[in-house]
């Protein structure tokens, strides 16, 4: 049984911002991803767990990158 992939919601664009990465690779390797991982999230955008872990990875909260993080977060 093929597994369901969670929504994708959260665009790249603002993360690769606060990264500070000159280009994708150093940003891959700030957030210890591999090039299909990265590929995937800057086709689709980052799901929520992928969302608040790289945020964390790169010293923010989500909310400092995405300023509606939390308000549009599923409650669980």
């Amino acid at each position: 049984m093929k597994r369901q992939s969670a929504p994708c919601k959260w665009p790249m664009d603002p993360l690769f911002k606060v990264s500070r990465a000159d280009n994708v690779w150093q940003l891959m390797k700030q957030l210890r991803v591999s090039g299909v991982t990265a590929k995937h999230a800057i086709d689709y955008g980052l799901t929520d767990r992928q969302a608040d872990t790289w945020a964390i990875r790169l010293g923010y909260h989500p909310i400092e990158i995405w300023p509606t993080y939390c308000d549009q977060k599923d409650p669980a």
